[in-house]
């Protein structure tokens, strides 16, 4: 069914004849419900199956596991903090998690350490497949969150995945992940975020997210190591 499905897209979910079909939906069913503050959490759920199609394409070559950027993360984690430290990792915005659970795996399998993830997100079908995933496929303990009853993050915290959901934020939002992220990140921990400009479309309420975000990362000693990853104050060993 999965292949019959993807099959009957140029270039499965990944590809612009998907996306075009998603764009044409929203369209469609914007009688339901928009982007509107008070309606985008309907439009996440209305538009669920859309999104986890498209999130479960990212498992491809161009994302897989293992790239340069994970593995120096990787590296960074477990050399900056002691062998003993349950390495505490959060996804704000999961998804499917893609990257924040690479990370833990390489952590387990390349360098011996223990992590632990917590996954935020808005409860949609995708949360219990998520939660399925970890449990029975990851070699590491997950927690998932529902963003609707806190949105707080686990005090010492040594990474923060927010990959895939900056450009979602309205302006309270975003202040409120700020909030978080200078409170629960230790020093020397490591922020994951797209902090770039997005195109304005369907839920990018916040295109223009530099403008929140680079004079904020600056203002709260974050060091740029490459693009998309920050390393709070302090000197990443590597």
């Amino acid at each position: 069914r999965y292949n019959t499905s993807t099959e009957s897209f140029d270039g499965g979910y990944r590809g612009d004849e998907y996306r075009t079909f998603c764009v044409s939906a929203y369209k469609a069913l914007s009688v339901l419900a928009t982007d509107a503050p008070s309606e985008m959490f309907d439009s996440y759920r209305l538009f669920a199956a859309y999104h986890t199609l498209r999130l479960i394409s990212y498992n491809d070559a161009t994302h897989s596991c293992g790239l340069p950027i994970h593995q120096e993360m990787a590296v960074g984690l477990a050399s900056a903090f002691d062998a003993s430290t349950l390495i505490e990792i959060v996804d704000f915005g999961a998804g499917m998690a893609q990257e924040s659970r690479c990370i833990a795996e390489i952590l387990r399998v390349k360098h011996g350490r223990t992590a632990r993830l917590h996954l935020f997100d808005i409860p949609t079908p995708r949360k219990s497949l998520l939660d399925f995933t970890c449990r029975k496929f990851d070699g590491f303990q997950c927690i998932v969150h529902d963003v609707l009853n806190s949105t707080k993050i686990p005090p010492l915290a040594h990474a923060v995945f927010a990959t895939e959901v900056l450009e979602h934020m309205y302006p309270p939002q975003t202040m409120g992940f700020q909030e978080e992220l200078a409170r629960a990140l230790v020093p020397r921990g490591l922020f994951r975020g797209n902090v770039g400009d997005h195109g304005k479309e369907f839920m990018h309420v916040n295109p223009n997210t530099a403008k929140s975000w680079i004079g904020w990362l600056k203002q709260h000693a974050f060091r740029k190591l490459r693009g998309g990853l920050y390393q709070r104050s302090g000197t990443l060993v590597v």
